[in-house]
């Protein structure tokens, strides 16, 4: 139900549906949330009930934890962005639980113990409170595969954490600097790990035992240097490491050659480091916010890549040799000291982006007339220096054309 105003007998009449499997309240005013208890007419089918409560417009948002705890055939319950403040221990009723999220609950500043006897959880998400502490006794949860912890305030791991054998993706993001990570050495099943925003000042030592890990982010931490052991992490597809203090890259990087997306932005990087040029697979790389002044000749053979993005940097000069990248879709060179365009999309069939904004060119480049697919191909080329010239007709064909520094886009 979308934008619905609650009124007194609103769950009685949907309580007289009773095959109603899913119910969901999304952008609803919750003024008089009636009585949730009614519900239970159609506890034998209902097996999903999402409550939304992020307000908007002038809609209430839901104060109380509404009286669920009689649905006991819930497998899904979903109470996100309320003024909820109290978990009631009767949650613990819900046995059949497999997916409980209760994300951005203003007064939420304790774990709730009674979740820690949902033995049937897969997914628990509570990010986005104020959690502090996290009780022991979360290995009860011996089904969990999905922790979403993010955007809290813990800043120590219960002692029996590293039991939770199951887990396959884990968020501790936005956290204050948690002193006992070490913990998580033990979840040999992880597939996926956040670790952003935590003041972590070196690559933890311990992830090389996290061998199954695909998907791995250390972004915005304090992290000078990645040890030799990342070389361990061979099924990595998605390494995030922008918004740290590197400088280089160890020789053992080589070996991560399934990697598709690479983000080293906003780092110390003087040049693209040359153990890139081993992932063979990357899709997508990311070198913005660095010192790097050349593009290596190593880049023209990652012939995989559909985007690259070099922004902010001190590129003087597009090598030809980008040619080479006939797959590229996405070509990202703003904020640099580049003055010339050279003609290194013949090959490119799929490209679909090229921004070239803060550069230093004086006139539009006619290259761009000559791509094939100029019909579905953005081109930004915003606050540089041309001044009165005329754009070339051929841009007219552009999907999207953009040129601020002459007012002019279409």
């Amino acid at each position: 139900m979308y934008g619905f105003t609650f009124e007194n007998n609103t769950i009685e009449d949907i309580s007289n549906m009773p095959a109603i499997e899913e119910l969901i309240f999304e952008r609803c005013d919750y003024t008089d949330i009636g009585n949730f208890e009614a519900l239970e007419k159609i506890n034998g089918h209902l097996k999903s009930l999402t409550i939304d409560g992020y307000k908007y417009f002038k809609t209430r948002k839901l104060a109380k934890f509404p009286e669920i705890t009689s649905l006991t055939n819930l497998k899904k319950l979903v109470i996100d962005g309320t003024d909820v403040n109290e978990i009631p221990e009767t949650l613990s009723n819900l046995k059949n639980l497999e997916h409980l999220s209760i994300i951005g609950s203003a007064g939420i500043n304790e774990f709730p113990n009674s979740v820690l006897k949902l033995k049937n959880l897969k997914h628990l998400n509570l990010s986005g409170n104020k959690i502090t502490t996290v009780p022991n006794g979360l290995s009860n949860l011996k089904n969990l595969e999905y922790l979403d912890l993010s955007v809290n305030n813990i800043v120590t791991l219960p002692s029996d954490f590293n039991k939770l054998n199951k887990l396959q993706f884990l968020s501790l993001s936005l956290n204050e600097k948690i002193n006992n990570l070490n913990l998580l050495k033990d979840l040999k099943n992880l597939k996926t790990l956040y670790l952003e925003y935590l003041e972590i000042t070196e690559y933890p030592s311990w992830l090389k035992n996290l061998s199954l890990l695909e998907f791995l982010d250390l972004s915005n931490n304090e992290i000078k240097s990645l040890s030799s052991s990342i070389g361990n992490l061979v099924k990595l597809t998605t390494l995030d490491v922008s918004y740290n203090l590197l400088s280089d890259l160890p020789s053992n990087f080589k070996k991560l050659t399934n990697i598709l997306y690479l983000d080293i932005s906003h780092n110390s990087f003087t040049t693209i480091p040359k153990y890139v040029k081993y992932l063979k697979n990357i899709i997508d790389l990311n070198v913005d916010y660095n010192a790097i002044s050349v593009i290596p000749e190593f880049i023209g053979d990652m012939t995989s890549l559909k985007a690259l993005s070099i922004d902010e940097n001190k590129i003087t000069t597009i090598p030809t040799f980008l040619s080479k990248l006939k797959n590229l879709e996405e070509l990202y060179l703003n904020y640099n000291e580049i003055s010339e365009l050279p003609n290194i999309f013949k090959n490119m069939k799929n490209i679909k982006f090229i921004e070239l904004k803060y550069n230093a060119f004086t006139s539009y480049p006619s290259v761009i007339c000559e791509i094939k697919t100029i019909s579905e191909l953005t081109f930004d080329i915003s606050d540089n220096h041309i001044v009165n010239e005329t754009v070339p007709e051929c841009y007219s064909k552009l999907y999207y054309f953009s040129d601020f520094s002459q007012s002019e886009s279409s």
